[in-house]
């Protein structure tokens, strides 16, 4: 019986010794985990918007944005602004005065690997203007796209970026958000 112990205790010191070598580590890391990059912790709040319309300082514009933030091999987060209140809705707006400021209650946290980008995309609806069909598909649309990596951190700190679309005069989109990298 006792060669039954001696033989387990070396069984024991062998499986140790081996977990503990850093090409074994490394392996089942690579295996469990895809990659043994670390975790990064993002945040990005959507703070505010403003749409301009330079023919027509007293339009209103009739909104609904898109938010989509991802890292490039998921799927998309999205979050609608107004927010879509069942599957049936075609959308919501949000009708505001060419230059006024639209504040956001709009974030969201993920988690990626450091060696993976993350994509930002918004996209902003303006159902304010009819088609020379007079179908109400038809409307303006702008979209932002923006690709962080690591080297820049994601992108962490504040951004206003600038999307400008021209039909029937010219309407640009002002988004500020912020990312918050831990």
């Amino acid at each position: 019986m006792s060669w039954y112990r001696s033989l387990f205790i070396v069984i024991a010191v062998l499986l140790v010794a081996l977990m503990l070598t850093s090409a074994f580590s490394s392996t089942v890391l690579e295996s469990l985990y895809g990659s043994s990059a670390p975790r990064k912790n993002i945040t990005i709040t959507f703070l505010n918007a403003k749409v301009i319309y330079t023919q027509d300082p007293s339009h209103l514009s009739k909104l609904s944005f898109s938010f989509s933030v991802k890292p490039s091999t998921d799927s998309p987060r999205t979050i609608f602004y107004p927010k879509v209140s069942g599957p049936n809705d075609a959308r919501n707006i949000i009708i505001v005065r060419s230059g006024s400021i639209i504040n956001f209650p709009v974030d969201t946290n993920l988690h990626t690997r450091s060696n993976k980008d993350l994509d930002i995309r918004v996209i902003t609806d303006d159902y304010s203007f009819v088609s020379h069909t007079g179908s109400d598909e038809e409307h303006l649309t702008m979209q932002l796209d923006r690709k962080y990596n690591n080297a820049n951190n994601f992108g962490a700190g504040t951004h206003t970026e600038t999307a400008t679309f021209t039909r029937e005069g010219s309407e640009t989109l002002l988004i500020a958000y912020r990312i918050n990298v831990d």
